[in-house]
């Protein structure tokens, strides 16, 4: 399924961050359950990945770069100025912190209604909205997310992009594995 078709590097190239991204969750994840309640959690996954950290790549293409906020394609900014790309990078941000809050409360609802089972409760902290959200967890996701999408996904991308290589073919075949136990 994955590098099919025409668009078949680019499928390659998002695929590939999506492992990374998942295990970079898992890391994040289990460091800062390591830190706060002295245990590794690694959420029923054989290996280390969290899969819904692999979207990541997938919402960075579909909102640009930081400086030139987009929606798949559609700048929001026709001019390119300080203000624009001060702008840009604020509603970028904001959009991802919404998508953070929002990811939260999907997943963490479906693995309660689906699975029965809790995985976090943020209920007794403050400036907390549900209780799979709050404030501290959203701006520091946040942060995170945009400070990987700035200095290290665009500028990775594009270089992977430039430099189509068919070592990419022969990783298909890693990351559908490891794509599979981190689903």
């Amino acid at each position: 399924w994955c590098g099919w078709g025409p668009w078949n590097v680019l499928v390659d190239i998002l695929c590939f961050f999506s492992i990374i991204f998942s295990a970079i969750g898992w890391i994040v994840e289990n460091l800062s359950r390591l830190f706060a309640y002295g245990i590794i959690d690694n959420r029923f996954h054989i290996l280390p990945f969290i899969g819904v950290y692999g979207l990541i790549s997938f919402a960075f293409i579909a909102i640009g770069k930081p400086n030139e906020f987009s929606f798949f394609g559609h700048k929001l900014f026709k001019k390119e100025n300080k203000i624009t790309k001060i702008l840009s990078n604020m509603i970028y941000f904001l959009i991802i912190c919404f998508a953070i809050c929002f990811g939260e409360i999907i997943v963490g609802t479906a693995y309660e209604k689906l699975a029965g089972i809790k995985l976090w409760d943020y209920s007794n902290k403050p400036f907390h909205f549900t209780s799979y959200t709050y404030l501290r967890s959203i701006l520091g996701f946040g942060i995170g997310t945009y400070l990987l999408s700035k200095l290290f996904f665009f500028p990775l991308y594009n270089r992977l992009l430039k430099n189509e290589r068919k070592e990419m073919t022969t990783f298909r075949y890693l990351y559908t594995i490891l794509l599979i136990d981190a689903i």
